[in-house]
């Protein structure tokens, strides 16, 4: 199996972009939160200290890098087309579990000279739920911005990339007498 690192990059391209814009507009929002007419008083979310907004982008970058390697495995299909293995379920599961916990009760302090919260401290709590819900949603997002990029890329011949899991669906479809593999 040869790699076609050019149609690659540009999946992975599509995969960070949505990654990084989607912290980047939280962290609009949450610098924004003061604002009584901006996002998150739209939601009802209040005013949100500097600390918490620097560990609301640790516990964003953690979950969504954790999800999008569930987006990335199943190049062509959406990410619920192939179950993961258990061993990965387990690690994600630890990983994000870990990850939240962490978010919501870090100790008011510095780190790095930036000041940070714990989540939960405080009054309002519901903030690292927010963060899940918002990462949830940029991960369907991001999924589906994947599936429509290889689309393109394997509908119009960009790239010269053929999917190696279509070859594999569609040998499964046919059966295995009537399987062709094409040449390159």
């Amino acid at each position: 199996e040869r790699w076609n690192f050019v149609a690659l990059f540009c999946i992975a391209g599509v995969l960070g972009a949505v990654a990084c814009a989607s912290s980047l507009l939280l962290l609009w929002a949450a610098l924004d939160s003061n604002n009584p007419s901006g996002l998150f008083a739209g939601v009802g979310i209040p005013p949100i200290e500097y600390g918490k907004i620097i560990t609301s982008i640790y516990l964003k970058v953690s979950l969504s890098d954790f999800l999008t390697l569930f987006s990335a495995r199943t190049q062509g299909e959406f990410f619920w087309s192939v179950l993961p293995s258990p061993i990965l379920l387990t690690a994600a599961g630890i990983s994000l579990v870990i990850s939240t916990i962490l978010a919501c009760v870090w100790p008011v302090g510095m780190l790095d000279r930036l000041p940070v919260m714990g989540l939960a401290l405080g009054e309002y709590k519901l903030l690292p739920l927010w963060i899940w819900l918002y990462c949830l949603l940029c991960w369907l997002i991001q999924d589906a911005l994947k599936v429509l990029c290889i689309f393109l890329i394997e509908s119009t011949g960009l790239f010269s990339y053929e999917n190696p899991h279509a070859k594999k669906l569609n040998h499964s479809r046919l059966g295995a007498g009537s399987f062709k593999a094409t040449g390159s």
